[in-house]
């Protein structure tokens, strides 16, 4: 990179201003002044004029101050603008120099840290990037520099929340955060019968297994806790991520908090059951803030075969005020708890800004009606895949009142296939629909293009599901694509089944053989004038 091959010459002039007024040499400074001083370095006009048209003077100060840990630890809140700490973390984390992105955090002089605005634009955001060990740091990675960074705050440091929302995918993000509360404690505190006076209060949790996870904790940071000042007391400090309850290291966290000056909190939470460490959905309140909570989903694929774990779901979810979307996948089975459909709708009925409801993988065959009629909410988005729908459930969709408000609906993985007509009747009573999914449901090929002509009338459709379990004859495909061409607003269709349903004699030729498809429908779409609509 630009910025690596002339760093050495640069880093000459960067020194100039190691130890000047920061507020000063933040802004562009004037040529004459420069070059005076440049004098001692034996440095020409046109070497000035050459590097400063690269990079600004403030980056080279920037990159000048992180890379040695010496002059970092030299600034002081009231020699640095506020403004310009972002900049230099942000120039820290580019370079991996560690040692500055910790000593930045904990001496960080605004109110509120929002991480994703301080990670490089040069940087290859991946899901993953926070938690990924960085290379040659012996399994280090940046959540545990800025985990150390907050375990070390300084006194002086105005930060109240830090914000480490952006990474939904990162399930270790989660995980690593809410450490936090057992990396405060001092070594000598933390015993397996103490923590459990605090944790069951709110986890049904043995000693066993709290002493494992002391065990598993202490030998993960082994090298790092000697460093951590244990037991400061410091903020509350908020620490804001998006809540996933699926894996034993988030409830207890959750649960210890308040013995720190950590404060979790989450507008998204994901729950599934952990195996000896469990939350009763009545408890979160506990330990979030209720009224933070906008997403919830939980998958329990066992909850209706207890009652009461079912009830508690429901009386948990009336003190959601703010819910506004809900994902419960795999877990509304009517075939193990008849009355499931009929509570839960008259809970969701008293969740006044409802807009989104995942019930995929649930079985409500020949129960849709008793679970929606009641929702007087607008309902934007549905999902009902995998669902045993049946032929009156879709008759009944077909007359819910509030189907004109959907912009989403997913139908996949029901049997459709002598119900293509409903689909289209289905389609006329959504004017905004904008995604639509009704794919492996055993629908013909002409019952396809039956659907998918009416898709044309969708003005603001934007993608569409059609796959079908086996790959269709390629004449067939060629026709409904050309309908899928004629679809205005269509950025992206599911067209092709996965590899394996394609013809081969072993994996790597039937994904081949749908790759060759694959190219073969794009020249199509080409040909069509539409290159612009994504096939997959």
């Amino acid at each position: 990179m630009m910025r690596e091959r002339f760093f050495g010459e640069k880093m000459k002039m960067a020194n100039i201003f190691a130890h000047q007024d920061f507020r000063k040499a933040y802004d562009m400074v004037d040529l004459e002044i420069l070059l005076k001083k440049l004098k001692v370095y034996q440095s020409d006009e046109r070497t000035v004029r050459r590097f400063t048209s690269y990079i600004k003077l403030s980056e080279m100060c920037m990159r000048f101050l992180v890379s040695n840990p010496i002059h970092i630890a030299r600034l002081r809140l009231g020699d640095v603008p506020s403004d310009l700490y972002p900049a230099l973390l942000t120039e820290a984390i580019f370079n991996r120099e560690l040692h500055s992105v910790q000593y930045l955090i904990s001496t960080w002089p605004l109110p509120v840290l929002d991480v994703r605005n301080v990670l490089p634009l040069e940087d290859n955001i991946t899901y993953n990037y926070l938690t990924q060990p960085l290379e040659g740091e012996e399994s280090l990675s940046l959540t545990d520099v800025f985990m150390y960074g907050l375990l070390c705050l300084k006194k002086e440091s105005r930060l109240k929340l830090i914000n480490f929302c952006g990474f939904k995918n990162d399930r270790k993000l989660c995980r690593e955060l809410s450490r936090l509360p057992f990396l405060w404690y001092h070594v000598e505190e933390r015993k397996s019968r103490h923590f459990h006076g605090i944790l069951s209060k709110h986890l049904n949790i043995s000693v066993e297994k709290i002493q494992k996870y002391i065990n598993k904790i202490c030998c993960i940071f082994s090298n790092l806790d000697p460093y951590i000042p244990h037991g400061e007391q410091f903020g509350p400090v908020k620490v804001v991520f998006e809540c996933k309850v699926t894996l034993e290291d988030v409830p207890i966290g959750l649960a210890l908090q308040y013995e720190t000056p950590f404060r979790f909190a989450c507008q998204k939470v994901w729950f599934e059951p952990i195996s000896e460490v469990i939350m009763p959905f009545t408890n979160i309140g506990n330990v979030v803030r209720l009224r933070d909570i906008t997403h919830l989903q939980i998958t329990d694929p066992l909850l209706c075969t207890e009652v009461k774990r079912f009830n508690d779901l429901l009386e948990g979810l009336l003190l959601l005020p703010n819910l506004n979307c809900l994902g419960l996948p795999n877990t509304i089975h009517i075939n193990v708890y008849p009355n499931a459909a009929h509570d839960l709708s008259q809970t969701l009925r008293h969740l006044p800004r409802l807009q989104k409801l995942n019930l995929s993988a649930c079985n409500l065959k020949e129960c849709l009606d008793t679970l929606l009629t009641d929702l007087n909410q607008c309902i934007y988005y549905l999902n009902l895949c995998d669902c045993r729908l049946s032929k009156n459930d879709i008759q009944f969709l077909l007359q819910w009142e509030n189907l004109k408000f959907l912009q989403e609906l997913n139908l996949s993985r029901n049997d459709l296939k002598a119900l293509a007509y409903l689909c289209v009747d289905i389609l006329h009573r959504m004017p905004d629909i904008v995604c639509f999914g009704i794919s492996y449901t055993s629908l013909s090929d002409v019952g396809l293009r039956q659907i998918v002509k009416k898709c044309v009338e969708c003005s603001q459709l934007k993608m569409i599901t059609i796959q079908t379990f086996t790959p269709l004859p390629i004449e067939d495909t060629y026709i409904l694509l050309n309908e899928c061409a004629q679809i205005a607003s269509l950025q992206k269709c599911m067209f092709f089944p996965d590899g394996y349903a394609f013809p081969g004699i072993n994996e790597a030729e039937r994904v081949q053989n749908r790759h060759i498809m694959l190219e073969l429908c794009l020249q199509c779409l080409e040909q069509l004038g539409r290159s612009d609509i994504c096939l997959e």
